[in-house]
C-alpha cells in the first residue's frame, strides 16, 4: 500500500511539472518604429490635435499671383477649428472638432459731403459674425507601414449668423432729404432717400449625420498629413433676416425708421429640411 501511494504521488508530480511548463503563445502585432526605436502609429491611448493646412496651400497658390495682398497664415485664421482623437485601441479612435467664429470686421466709405463743397465724410459698416460648430464621432483604421486609411461617422451641429450696422456721416434733414450715401455693395456713392441702418441676419441652425473615410501619412514618429472626404444629411433652419431702414418724412418733417423681414435666398428654408453635404479638408495631424 505504501508503494501505491508513493507512486501515485511521483505521478502528480510529474505531471504538474509538465503542465507548468506549458507555453501559451500569443501572436502580437509588430510596432513600427524608426531607426531610433521611436514609435511611428498612433498606440491605445494616444491622443492627437489636428488642424487644417487648407490656409497653407491658399497661401502658396497665391504666391504665383499678381495680388500682393497675400499674408502668411496663421493659427487665427485655420478655419477648421481645433479636431482631437482619443485612441481607444491602435486601432480605432473617438474623434471630435470644435469650430468658432466670432468677431467684428469694418469697413469704410467716403461720400462727398451735403455741406461742404469738395470735402467727403465717413459711412462705416459694422459686420459681426457669430457661428460655431461641432462633431463627435467614431473611427477605425487599417493599413501598412506608415500609409494608414480609417473610416467612421459622425455627428455634427451648427450654429451661424451675422448681424450688420451701418452709421453715416452725412443725416437726414429737411434740407438733405436724399443724403449722398456710400453703396458698400458696390462701392460707390449715390444720393438715397432711403438706407438700410441694421440689418439682424437669420441664424442657420444645422443638425446631422456624416460618414467620412481618408488616409493618412506618417512622415515622422506620431506625426502625419492626411486628407479626408464626407458624406451625409443634414437638417437645416433658417428663418427671416430683419432689415431696418431710415427716410425723411416729410409730413412730420422728422426721421423716421421702417423694418421689414425678408429671406435672403430664393430658396428659403422656413423650417426643417433634409440634404445631402459633401465635406473635404486636408490636416496635419500630431499625436502623443
Amino acid at each position: 500500500m505504501k508503494r501505491l501511494f508513493i507512486s501515485l504521488a511521483a505521478i502528480l508530480c510529474v505531471a504538474a511539472t509538465a503542465s507548468a511548463q506549458t507555453l501559451i503563445v500569443v501572436e502580437e502585432k509588430p510596432v513600427l518604429t524608426n531607426k531610433k526605436g521611436a514609435p511611428i502609429l498612433p498606440q491605445a491611448g494616444d491622443m492627437s490635435i489636428g488642424i487644417s493646412t487648407t490656409p497653407f496651400f491658399t497661401y502658396l497658390g497665391n504666391m504665383f499671383t499678381r495680388d500682393g495682398s497675400n499674408s502668411a497664415p496663421t493659427f487665427s485664421s485655420l478655419g477648421a477649428g481645433l479636431n482631437m482623437k482619443f485612441f481607444t485601441a491602435d486601432n480605432q479612435a473617438i474623434r471630435a472638432g470644435l469650430t468658432v467664429n466670432f468677431g467684428t470686421d469694418y469697413y469704410y466709405g467716403n461720400p462727398t459731403s451735403n455741406t461742404a463743397a469738395g470735402a467727403t465724410v465717413t459711412d462705416r459698416m459694422e459686420k459681426s459674425n457669430q457661428g460655431f460648430g461641432i462633431n463627435v464621432g467614431y473611427e477605425w483604421r487599417r493599413g501598412y507601414g506608415r500609409l494608414q486609411g480609417f473610416y467612421g461617422a459622425q455627428l455634427t451641429a451648427s450654429y451661424n449668423n451675422v448681424t450688420t450696422h451701418y452709421k453715416y456721416g452725412n443725416e437726414m434733414s429737411a434740407t438733405y432729404p436724399d443724403p449722398w450715401t456710400w453703396n458698400f455693395n458696390t462701392d460707390s456713392q449715390a444720393q438715397v432717400s432711403e438706407r438700410t441702418i441694421d440689418v439682424k441676419g437669420s441664424p442657420v441652425i444645422s443638425v446631422g449625420v456624416f460618414g467620412f473615410v481618408g488616409v493618412e501619412y506618417f512622415f515622422a514618429p506620431k506625426m502625419s498629413v492626411g486628407g479626408e472626404l464626407g458624406l451625409g444629411i443634414a437638417y437645416v433652419n433658417q428663418g427671416e433676416s430683419e432689415y431696418k431702414t431710415q427716410y425723411f418724412d416729410t409730413a412730420s418733417n422728422s426721421v423716421k425708421e421702417n423694418t421689414v423681414k425678408r429671406h435672403d435666398s430664393t430658396t428659403p428654408t422656413n423650417g426643417f429640411n433634409v440634404r445631402t453635404a459633401a465635406t473635404g479638408n486636408i490636416f496635419l495631424s500630431f499625436y502623443f
